[in-house]
């Protein structure tokens, strides 16, 4: 038998370090392993060239989606000690910070749909470079004006209840 000399070119690594490098968990990589977005060896480890490739491809992929007008990086939260209903002060701070946060992000996305929405509508359904855009027939509302005049011509009140209390968070100063 002969033996025959292979050069590798590709180094294996270990599913934890492939994580690590990407910065997700290590049954992630063994699902990205099987799906085919990660290639690798079952049992021995993942090619460190395909995870440094597929580092590279979403890295451009985020660094495309935030290249969009008006979007910017949010401040990081802590957001491990939201999962649990907070009870120590620190937990609160926490809460309330990614509760803001979140209500920021919130503001700026409505912010960009109605600077977007004129332009999208003015355009019209179709094929528009990397997009298609269509439109939707639109929801049913209920007529509050019609309602209220319908019960004011019976003489009726109109029957109201209240919503569960609402969350505001503001900085201290």
């Amino acid at each position: 038998m002969t033996a025959i000399a292979i050069e590798a070119t590709e180094t294996l690594i270990s599913v934890d370090s492939a994580a690590a490098r990407l910065g997700v968990q290590a049954a992630t990589v063994r699902r990205y392993v099987r799906s085919g977005r990660l290639a690798g060896v079952p049992g021995l480890g993942v090619w460190a060239d395909s995870v440094e490739a597929y580092a590279a491809r979403r890295d451009a992929s985020v660094a495309r989606t935030r290249a969009c007008p008006g979007w910017r990086r949010p401040a990081p939260v802590a957001m491990a000690a939201v999962s649990v209903l907070p009870v120590r002060v620190t937990d609160v701070e926490s809460a309330a910070a990614a509760w803001a946060e979140a209500g920021r992000l919130e503001a700026l996305a409505r912010k960009l749909k109605e600077q977007a929405g004129p332009v999208l509508r003015e355009a019209g359904e179709g094929q528009h470079g990397r997009f298609h855009l269509a439109f939707t027939a639109g929801r049913e509302v209920l007529d509050t004006v019609a309602v209220r005049a319908d019960f004011a011509g019976r003489g009726a009140e109109l029957p109201m209840r209240r919503n569960a209390p609402s969350i505001k968070v503001t900085p201290v100063a």
